[in-house]
């Protein structure tokens, strides 16, 4: 490689079930480090242990100086690492932090989807607090874990990934950026030759609402704001009041509190069948609670909506390295109405799409663990078609087995197979397991370069580009 060219390394942490990225730019004397995301999932085994030593490698790694870190979206197994291991973030020193407008203080879209997301939290968490253990548990179980994106909301520690990113936006050392899609491509700080295009969260709702995969376009059910104000008002005001009222099945005319039914006598209907202890198995009081468990999905997956999505370009080569986050499908869908105009290099202006970004892309960072709402089909992955393509899933397959996802998903993973030739990077694999998958699919030569390319230690794989 010439002296002058520049290659990029991407360090994909082996901490868990979790993203934790660091992207290193050499070129000539110059260096540049990009920390994206640093988490890892609530329930696993001494978290706070396993993201110290991590965030101390990034450190010794840097040399105790970031220039960028990108907190890609508000979830758990994104951005824990701030709060796990902020004595040692504390002593690596950060130029930038790039955040989605989604966190924009004084934006007034960003606050209405905070309001909006935050009323749909409280609403869920003051179900989950009623909810008894004996009603539904293995669907209660499912709820719990999906609320463990959002850190120990549950718990009384009462760590959340609001506090890691308040800690990331109170650096006093960092300039904090809020990025918006379609805004001018601009650099990496301390370094030449890299374009960063901004190609998601959108800016519209729909998109942001967009959460599954459409069949025949038809649009995946979900829950308006309206159906989660109705929800979180039965935990407070009166039950005439508000939203409260008009979700009610009946008029409150109608209505019997259930005491005044009990307390008639022990002839009576409700006693009878209600309120002897033997026939408790027919009561629903508690069944409306269960709502929770689709307001939590709907939560989770319109968080995932609003994950920064990047693509990082090597100027002179035009190969793309995509990053977006867990972003779900409107977030993807989003993208075909993003456009940029860049200045070439013999001065004149060109207008870059998503579908030129997605055609170079040689470097893939899987979304959402290999998930099967996280990749865009036609929009996405069949639009990159780099011969070079490399994919790089930060999924810990142990851990989705006990929580039963299906994760990376099986007809994904073929697919990203057929795309990449085979070089599909996982984050669990034992030593040597990637290059032994692409061995029987690539040239020789082929194989030679990819092995050499790859490092793996114990903590974590890296990947150098070009290769």
């Amino acid at each position: 490689m010439p002296k002058a060219a520049l290659a990029i390394t991407v360090r994909m942490y082996r901490q868990g079930l979790g993203d934790c990225f660091l992207l290193t730019f050499k070129k000539g004397s110059k260096t540049a480090h990009m920390m994206i995301d640093c988490g890892v999932i609530l329930s696993t085994q001494d978290a706070a242990a396993r993201m110290t030593r991590i965030v101390e490698d990034v450190r010794d790694a840097t040399n105790g100086h970031l220039d960028v870190v990108v907190a890609t979206h508000e979830h758990w197994d994104h951005i824990s690492g701030f709060n796990q291991a902020r004595p040692v973030f504390d002593q690596i020193e950060i130029d930038s932090v790039w955040l989605a407008w989604t966190e924009e203080p004084g934006n007034e879209r960003a606050q209405e989807l905070k309001e909006e997301f935050g009323a749909q939290m409280r609403a869920i968490v003051g179900a989950m607090n009623l909810w008894k253990a004996d009603v539904q548990p293995r669907l209660r179980e499912a709820v719990t874990e999906v609320l463990a994106f959002s850190g120990d909301v549950l718990g009384a520690a009462g760590q959340t990934t609001a506090d890691a990113l308040a800690y990331l936006k109170g650096r006093e050392d960092a300039e904090v950026r809020y990025l918006r899609p379609g805004q001018t491509p601009f650099g990496v700080p301390g370094i030449d030759g890299i374009r960063v295009y901004v190609l998601g969260p959108p800016d519209s709702s729909e998109y942001i609402r967009h959460l599954l995969p459409r069949k025949n376009r038809h649009e995946a059910y979900e829950l308006r704001l309206t159906a989660a104000r109705a929800f979180g008002a039965a935990f407070n005001g009166n039950p005439g009041d508000g939203e409260r009222r008009r979700a009610l099945p009946f008029d409150e005319y109608h209505m019997i509190p259930k005491d005044q039914a009990l307390s008639r006598g022990p002839g009576d209907f409700f006693s009878r069948h209600y309120g002897d202890p033997a026939a408790q198995w027919r009561a629903i009081d508690d069944d409306w609670l269960t709502l929770a468990g689709q307001l939590a999905l709907d939560l989770d997956n319109k968080t995932n909506n609003t994950c920064l999505a990047l693509a990082i370009e090597i100027e002179s080569t035009g190969e793309v390295l995509l990053f977006p986050g867990d972003a779900q499908i409107g977030n993807w869908a989003s993208w075909k109405d993003v456009s940029f105009d860049v200045r070439s290099k013999d001065g004149s202006n060109t207008t870059v799409t998503s579908r030129d970004l997605l055609a170079r892309t040689v470097l893939y960072k899987v979304g959402h663990h290999g998930s099967h709402n996280a990749t865009h089909r036609s929009e996405g992955l069949e639009m990159m078609t780099n011969p070079d393509l490399v994919a790089m899933i930060p999924v810990n397959r142990a851990m989705a087995r006990k929580k039963r996802w299906n994760m990376p998903f099986p007809p994904l993973l073929e697919r990203l197979n057929d795309k990449c030739r085979s070089r599909v990077i996982h984050q669990d694999d034992p030593p040597g397991a990637a290059v032994q998958a692409a061995r029987s699919v690539l040239s020789k030569g082929e194989t030679a370069r990819f092995t050499n390319a790859i490092v793996e230690t114990d903590d974590y794989v890296e990947f150098t580009f070009p290769f």
